[in-house]
């Protein structure tokens, strides 16, 4: 019971005691439908809200996919899977009639996760929450994915909500229609989020606002996809589209790595890519001191 998580040895060796105390248990099952571990949920006011059980030989959250035992069959049949942040969200979304819903465990979107995903369907929705982190949580999954070759939306929440205070709210037939199958493309959702907290009738927020969003389309690979974007901004704010496409050329050339004159050889690439990504690679404590 202590290797599987349920039990913590006392510090003075006396004895265990229950990890999971005075809290409604909810079991986590593998994808093969076997329970391997618990979520509890605290009755009172004690910290943390949700405790889940630790890493042991049967629970690994980098690989497992919340409810994804019993939502295989219907992720197939609607040919999408909505993937959540928290296991609450997955509970009140099946109750709302979206069984296609899953969820990480605590963790972040990791490759284990995409590989399982991508064997399974193709079209992924995000429903995170509507604060920053949900916003940063939704573009580092997004680019996940899409780097795997899936098509990924964004279910978008009203500011302040989760998915499972927005069903508690409005009903859950309002949030199937309105905002699974209201699912906006992932520039779209950027577009969205540009938006926040300028008054674009101001003339400085606008310009802020149209540079922003051309940034972000001059990442895009496809010239077809940027040219909707280029079209949609120039018709929303009545600019020509050759002086947006101007800027879009500029930002473009940004973001291309400077030619060193001497045609850097693949080894040489490799290596530089390599190197980046072992400096990215930071220590969990490092990462969370940046953080705070």
């Amino acid at each position: 019971m202590e290797k599987a998580g349920l039990l913590i040895r006392r510090e003075d060796g006396s004895g265990y005691f229950d990890r999971f105390r005075n809290r409604v248990m909810f079991p986590i099952h593998d994808h093969h439908g076997a329970v391997v571990a618990f979520s509890g949920r605290a009755l009172g006011s004690q910290q943390p809200k949700y405790m889940n059980s630790p890493e042991t030989p049967l629970f690994h959250k980098s690989k497992l996919l919340y409810n994804f035992y019993k939502a295989r069959l219907h992720i197939r049949k609607q040919e999408r899977a909505v993937l959540f942040e928290g296991f609450a969200d997955v509970i009140s979304a099946v109750s709302s009639g979206v069984k296609e819903s899953i969820a990480t465990m605590g963790t972040s979107l990791t490759d284990d996760h995409v590989k399982i995903l991508r064997r399974n369907v193709e079209e992924i929705i995000l429903c995170y929450d509507s604060d920053k982190a949900g916003y940063e949580a939704t573009l580092k999954a997004s680019e996940l994915l899409q780097n795997k070759g899936c098509k990924v939306r964004v279910a978008m929440i009203p500011d302040g909500l989760d998915p499972d205070d927005y069903i508690k709210k409005f009903g859950g037939e309002k949030f199937k229609n309105d905002i699974i199958d209201a699912s906006v493309t992932v520039m779209a959702f950027k577009m969205q989020y540009f938006r926040k907290g300028k008054n674009l009738s101001d003339e400085g927020d606008r310009l802020a606002y149209i540079k922003d969003v051309l940034k972000e389309i001059s990442t895009l690979s496809g010239s077809l996809e940027q040219e909707v974007y280029v079209k949609q901004l120039a018709s929303e704010f009545s600019l020509s589209q050759e002086s947006l496409t101007e800027q879009l050329t500029v930002f473009s050339k940004q973001n291309k790595p400077a030619d060193n004159g001497g045609g850097e050889t693949k080894t040489r690439r490799a290596h530089l890519t390599t190197k980046v990504r072992q400096k990215r690679l930071r220590p969990a404590y490092e990462n969370a001191e940046r953080l705070l």
